[in-house]
Formats: C-alpha cells, sequence, structure tokens
C-alpha cells in the first residue's frame, strides 16, 4: 500500500473504486469491510464488499475527481516499483533503457488487478452434462444388458455432446480472452500514466544520487613493496 494513502483524505466512492483498481486491489474482504466501515456505509457495505472484487467496465460512470485520486494514489505505486528496480539495477552501468526496465513492472501492476476478473463459464454446464452423461451409459452397460446397436447409439450421442461441450468451450476461451484484453487496455489508458511517472521520478532522483558519487577506477595501481 502506498505510504501516502491517508482514507480520511478521500470519499468512500473513491476508496471503492481505488480497491476495485487501485493501490488497495489486494486487500482481503475482511481488511475491506474495516476500511469501508470507517464511512458508516450501513446495509449497503456487504452488497459494496461484492462489487470491490468486479473490475471496471465503463470508466465513463466515475467522476473525473475520483479517477484523479486514483491516479494520484498510482503514481506511488510506480514510487514503489521504482525503487525495487534502482535496487536490482545501478543506472550508470544498465545498458537497459528506461522503458525495457519499467515495461515488465508495469505490466505486473495491470496482470494483478486483471487475476480477480470473473466471467461466467457456459462450457462448464456442457462438461458436466458431457460426464454425466458418460457415467449413465457405462452403468446402463453394465446393470442392463443393451445390444450393440443400441450401445453404438448411446455412444454417437455421448460423442456428438462431447464435441459440443469441446466446442462451447473454445468459443467461451475466446470471449475471455477478448473480455481480458479489452479490460487490460481500459487499465493502461487510465493507470499506465501516473505509475510511469511514479518510476521516472525514482530513476530521476537516483541519478542525480549517483552524480555525485565518484566511479571506481578501471586502472589497476600496483602495490609497492618498501
Amino acid at each position: 500500500m502506498a505510504e501516502s494513502f491517508e482514507p480520511e483524505d478521500y470519499t468512500s466512492a473513491q476508496v471503492f473504486l481505488m480497491m476495485r483498481v487501485g493501490h488497495l486491489c489486494e486487500m482481503s474482504r475482511d481488511d475491506r469491510r474495516k476500511l469501508l466501515d470507517e464511512f458508516s456505509l450501513g446495509e449497503n457495505l456487504e452488497s459494496l464488499l461484492d462489487e470491490s472484487f468486479l473490475p471496471v467496465e465503463d470508466w465513463a460512470q466515475f467522476p473525473d475527481d475520483d479517477i484523479k485520486a486514483l491516479q494520484k494514489e498510482m503514481r506511488w505505486v510506480g514510487r514503489d516499483l521504482g525503487v525495487e528496480l534502482v535496487q536490482g539495477n545501478d543506472l550508470r552501468y544498465t545498458p537497459a533503457t528506461d522503458y525495457q526496465l519499467m515495461e515488465p513492472a508495469i505490466s505486473s501492476v495491470f496482470s494483478k488487478r486483471m487475476s480477480h476478473i470473473e466471467t461466467k463459464r457456459n462450457f462448464s454446464f456442457w462438461h458436466t452434462v458431457n460426464t454425466l452423461y458418460f457415467f449413465s451409459i457405462c452403468i446402463s452397460l453394465v446393470s442392463v444388458e443393451l445390444d450393440e446397436e443400441w450401445a453404438a447409439i448411446l455412444f454417437a450421442i455421448w460423442m456428438i455432446s462431447g464435441f459440443r461441450a469441446v466446442s462451447t468451450s473454445a468459443k467461451e476461451g475466446r470471449r475471455i480472452a477478448q473480455i481480458w484484453h479489452e479490460e487490460y487496455s481500459r487499465l493502461e489508458y487510465v493507470l499506465q500514466e501516473p505509475v510511469e511517472q511514479g518510476i521516472e521520478e525514482v530513476f530521476a532522483e537516483e541519478r542525480d544520487r549517483l552524480r555525485d558519487i565518484k566511479p571506481p577506477s578501471r586502472y589497476w595501481e600496483p602495490h609497492n613493496e618498501e
């Protein structure tokens, strides 16, 4: 959590948005309840808690002030990332550009916020039906003496059901991938700039610090024995 964060500086709606996609998104349900309870939301608390785990699909529903508050805190997320990158890379000698250092770190920010997306997987129903149907065929073959013709018909129906399950699964997989891509793009559009700004600020501060440090000599100085 960003060190600058003070709940009393924000409205309940702004804190709620931070839980959905901001620096508070990794909070547990109990911690979210405690934080939101400070705003005395009363009977709406539990329903808001459920909603706080959902992605943002329409940014237009949020006032500019709420988005600016979110971006302010995401700048501190960027600064935290910048500190981690500086610790692992000496900016005097690292051959990679700033963007090459920043890109994987920023991607991890958005990936974490995407991990909680839940979509309805309709193909699960088909897999369940197909599996139950298969077991019913097996039980029928064991308990009832079926001739080969009926057994072949039952297995043909099972195979058709299986093809339907696989086809539906593939379609749902593509749909979920599209939803993920669209949501990721929306997060980038709103949050990438403040995160980058925070990282760049730390990089600039680190280079100012290093400018006053004398680099080590690359020449060997022999030891003179007297």
